[in-house]
């Protein structure tokens, strides 16, 4: 197998993880507001807090795999890092944002409608999201701002690369064993956890898992013994009480690892999907964003309808709300998000390298 189809197939394994971590999150938002909080014990109170971890783990991967060759000290090659990720990120946080307050029974004041639309929440006010889910992709914002000096220092200053890879780690310890306080509950400590210096550590491990092992095979029962390992870990383990118990302390730590366990062995493996499920994965891979982002909007419109004129099942709103995403992710993804994409790229190209 050539390096160019590993590579292909590496990136193609974490969108198929990216898919089910968005379609697992979404479950248990739609689980969450059916039928109230679940605990840390539960797996969905863990899936909760952890499948939004695992987008970061990949993010810092994946940018790895795909940027650690391209970012040089050309400022060329950073500006168009930046230029694509704006044309990434940024069409569909307008748009579910603006469905978002369109729909939402509260006001949002200028300010922070401006904070959404420019991504600078995440630097200012994490917490200050109007969209559901949004505070993730303003921490994101924060780390593609550090990722190419993340690139430049560990190819030309390492000194300041484990530097980096020091505080990230002392960041983690700090969030974990003294600013969040599992006395108090998750949701009294929200504006605290959702900090992206709360978050960098992950973005951290997935770029490091980059760097590692991009050029390290790793036989496929291997990755699988691992990944039953991890799965049986974040299933098994132990623990009660609130989800404050699982993003604090030692469990923190803990679940930290269990995530960069399962991302690697998936990242490493060499899965074979074929016919209708292959193409379902890759669905699921390549709208993760819209799903992410837009669940809570279909999820408000179906419930609502249910409640004030329909009265059926909840199971039910629950399943029309799965189906209504999917269908709406996949219309958003192919008629929005990428045409915007691949606009973007051609008026970065003309910008950048027009001579």
């Amino acid at each position: 197998m050539s390096n160019q189809l590993t590579t292909s197939t590496r990136i193609q394994n974490l969108d198929y993880f990216r898919g089910v971590a968005a379609t697992s999150i979404m479950m248990y938002h739609f689980l969450t507001w059916s039928y109230g909080h679940f605990d840390a014990g539960d797996f969905w109170g863990k899936v909760g807090i952890y499948g939004v971890s695992v987008f970061y783990i990949l993010s810092g991967l994946t940018m790895c795999v795909v940027y650690q060759d391209k970012i040089t000290k050309d400022l060329k090659t950073i500006l168009d890092f930046f230029l694509k990720r704006i044309v990434r990120i940024f069409p569909l946080l307008w748009l579910a944002t603006l469905l978002t307050i369109f729909i939402s029974p509260k006001k949002f004041g200028l300010d922070i409608i401006l904070a959404n639309f420019t991504g600078l929440f995440g630097f200012i006010k994490p917490e200050a999201y109007i969209c559901n889910g949004a505070w993730s992709i303003g921490n994101e914002l924060v780390f593609y701002v550090f990722f190419p000096l993340f690139i430049l220092s560990f190819k030309f200053l390492k000194p300041l690369f484990y530097l980096i890879i020091g505080l990230s780690i002392l960041a983690l310890l700090y969030f974990a064993f003294y600013k969040l306080d599992h006395t108090q509950t998750l949701s009294q400590q929200w504006k605290t956890y959702v900090n992206p210096f709360n978050q960098i550590h992950l973005f951290m491990g997935g770029y490091l898992i980059g760097i590692l092992f991009k050029n390290t095979h790793v036989n496929k029962w291997v990755c699988r013994t691992l990944l039953i390992l991890g799965l049986s870990l974040f299933y098994f383990y132990p623990i009660d009480g609130d989800q404050i118990n699982i993003v604090s302390g030692m469990e923190r730590l803990l679940f930290t690892l269990i995530c960069l366990l399962i991302t690697f062995s998936i990242y490493k493996d060499d899965y074979k999907l074929t016919g209708v499920f292959k193409k379902f994965m890759l669905f699921l891979g390549e709208a993760s964003y819209s799903i992410y982002l837009l669940h809570q909007i279909v999820f408000s419109i179906v419930n609502g309808a249910n409640t004030h004129y329909l009265h059926v099942n909840q199971v039910l709103t629950i399943i029309a709300s799965v189906i209504g995403t999917f269908i709406l992710g996949y219309f958003v993804y192919f008629y929005f998000e990428k045409p915007s994409m691949e606009k973007g790229r051609v008026q970065i190209k003309k910008l950048l390298y027009k001579n």
